[in-house]
């Protein structure tokens, strides 16, 4: 299998951050306009902050969690040669549910959705380190 394969949902994880922040500063310019924030706010995000406000950045601070764990999963299988058809469906399947999380989570925030969403990130995550630990460690 050609190993470059797995950086693919590694971009739409880069793509999708883009599109996060670009959304967070969006809200952020939204907030400050309507007047639901004062400048002040933005010194240290403390005090009162419309719900779109505090999603948008929870988002990205969601972002820079455990999609770590994914982009270092990513890279040891590349750098060890052991991408194949199973972590590439599991990479994918991380990938598109973070989409799914964060699309829940900028739009009508329903908590079960989003929890079901992070709980597929999650168990793809540690799907692929266990796959990639056997692999190193075993094999």
């Amino acid at each position: 299998m050609e190993q470059k394969l797995i950086f693919y949902p590694l971009l739409v994880m880069v793509l999708l951050t883009v599109i996060a922040y670009t959304a967070l500063i969006r809200s952020r310019y939204r907030a400050f306009d309507n007047k639901e924030v004062r400048a002040g706010y933005f010194k240290a995000l403390q005090g009162d902050a419309p719900d779109h406000l505090v999603a948008a950045g929870r988002n990205v601070m969601n972002l820079f969690e455990l999609p770590v764990l994914f982009y270092a999963a990513v890279l040891t299988a590349y750098v060890t040669q052991t991408v194949d058809i199973v972590l590439l469906v599991i990479a994918w399947a991380f990938a598109l549910s973070r989409c799914v999380h964060s699309y829940i989570h900028m739009g009508r925030n329903h908590v079960q959705h989003r929890m079901n969403a992070f709980l597929v990130s999650s168990a793809a995550v540690v799907l692929m380190w266990a796959v990639l630990a056997w692999r190193l460690v075993c094999l």
